[in-house]
């Protein structure tokens, strides 16, 4: 192929003050939502805003389905960036290798900076041939440690060992030490004007994400969180979440996603939160988190403001329903207290997507069969099972190596949290798979169960009810595939 655009001055000899940075998000999306809508990344907008004086680009690839490739190629182009960005998911990063590659045969002199989880989670296992792609990991945060690498290759300096949280290549990888995490309230608000596709919808209306916290002390061991930020929780202010908000809502924006990793682990402070909507006049937006079930059954007042600031649909991670299951994730006996959070919840006009677990040590037939018979009595409005997944450096995938349960270690492609990457003691990995889609097709396509789903009681549900019909098809071909919800998108 031509080329798109002339070479540009290696990175050593840069020199400029200023330069065009393109971040990247991978167009790889588990299709479990993606008919119904599209969740903007905030990551990249609260890095680009770190970045002031540069000129940024935010390319949402996983809006882009067809012809991937060229659609990024178009976008260097136009823009001719003096730095690239990219970020991505375990599941994310063999196209991240794939799409770097076809950059650095284009022009091998712009460096190509690689964060995210998976080059956080991952980085101690990166390959040499990797360095071949990708100049630079960031790992963890990135607002700090991202400025600092952009400022010293633009200086035309090529020693980057004072930089922390930047893994850098000399002759091998050089890992160098992590940064302190960030003061999340001195980051300016993200920049979202950065993004070049623009019509991020959920439903039908217009949707951004927010962020008010970052982190979570709880030891749930599926979990990356306290991999990447340590047991540590912050707090943005609540004057910064209002004006972010605010920001929002000035731009259009009809529903707001809190992205926080576990906005309830303080009650009072989310309580706060939830009257100062109110008080500034922002509970005509709707309102959709991740809630814990401990959060949300410790304070019946908390799903009654949360309900009148406009929250309509909140994930309750509520993991399993067996005391055994529970105990093996580091859960606890939640049982009850998932009883009242979704109660409390129902009172309030708040519908509730309950996510479970299944797939560990001891799962077989019966203990499966448990689960979707205890999640329709429990009265949860949308039921999401996923296949427990050995996600990079967490303590459940040691554990199921060490019990030799993991069936695809390398893959991990396949690390979309549908598909069945383990077995258990009792089922091999493909008896597994067709025993969780079997029992999603008789829960999805159950009358009684479609009846009393509070999410397809909206009133907008006719716009993309149909949809969320397509999807459950999914489970057919799924049985036989161990694919379910595979992105679909074309390089």
């Amino acid at each position: 192929m031509d080329r798109l655009f002339t070479c540009r001055e290696p990175m050593e000899s840069m020199n400029k003050k200023t330069a065009k940075i393109l971040l990247v998000t991978m167009p790889d999306v588990a299709m479990s939502f993606k008919r119904i809508g599209d969740i903007p990344n905030l990551g990249l907008a609260s890095l680009a805003a770190a970045l002031p004086e540069h000129e940024v680009r935010i390319l949402d690839l996983h809006k882009v389905f067809k012809r991937v490739s060229s659609r990024l190629m178009q976008e260097v182009q136009e823009f001719q960036p003096d730095i690239i960005g990219f970020s991505s998911m375990s599941y994310q990063f063999s196209t991240a290798r794939k799409l770097a590659k076809i950059l650095k045969d284009y022009n091998p002199n712009i460096p190509i900076v690689l964060g995210g989880y998976h080059a956080s989670m991952t980085y101690m296992n990166f390959a040499e041939e990797d360095s071949a792609l990708f100049d630079f990991l960031v790992r963890g945060e990135g607002e700090t440690p991202f400025r600092s690498l952009v400022n010293t290759i633009l200086s035309g300096q090529n020693e980057f060992s004072d930089i922390a949280s930047v893994s850098h290549h000399q002759k091998k990888w050089v890992h160098n030490p992590a940064a302190k995490l960030e003061d999340v309230n001195v980051l300016p608000l993200p920049k979202r004007d950065a993004r070049v596709i623009k019509d991020f919808n959920l439903f039908g209306k217009k949707i951004d994400t927010v962020e008010t916290s970052r982190g979570c002390t709880l030891p749930c061991n599926f979990c990356s969180i306290s991999k990447m930020y340590g047991p540590t929780f912050r707090l943005y202010s609540i004057k910064r979440v209002i004006e972010d908000i605010s920001s929002c809502k000035a731009a259009g924006t009809e529903i707001i996603f809190f992205v926080d990793d576990n906005i309830t682990l303080d009650i009072p402070r989310f309580k706060e939160l939830c009257s100062e909507i109110i008080r500034n006049g922002l509970d005509d937006i709707e309102y959709i988190t991740q809630v814990s079930v401990n959060g949300m059954a410790k304070d019946p007042e908390l799903a009654e403001l949360m309900g009148k600031a406009g929250f309509n649909l909140v994930f309750l991670g509520i993991e399993n329903v067996s005391p055994e299951q529970l105990k093996e994730m580091k859960k606890g006996d939640i049982r009850k207290a998932t009883e009242r959070a979704i109660a409390y919840c129902h009172d309030n006009g708040i519908a509730v997507m309950g996510g479970f677990i299944a797939g560990l040590p001891d799962d077989g037939k019966k203990e499966i069969k448990y689960l979707f018979q205890q999640a329709r009595r429990l009265g949860v409005d949308h039921i999401m099972v996923q296949c427990v997944t050995p996600y990079p450096n967490t303590e459940l995938r040691e554990n199921y190596l060490k019990a030799g349960l993991v069936e695809n270690i390398d893959d991990f492609s396949l690390y979309n949290g549908y598909i069945c990457n383990v077995k258990t003691k009792k089922l091999s990995t493909g008896q597994l798979n067709r025993l969780l889609n079997w029992e999603n097709i008789k829960l999805y396509f159950n009358p009684n169960y479609i009846r009393a789903n509070r999410m397809l009681q909206r009133k907008d549900a006719s716009k993309w009810v149909k949809r969320v019909f397509i999807n459950s098809l999914e489970h057919f071909p799924a049985y036989f595939t161990n694919k379910l919800f595979l992105s679909k998108h074309s390089l």
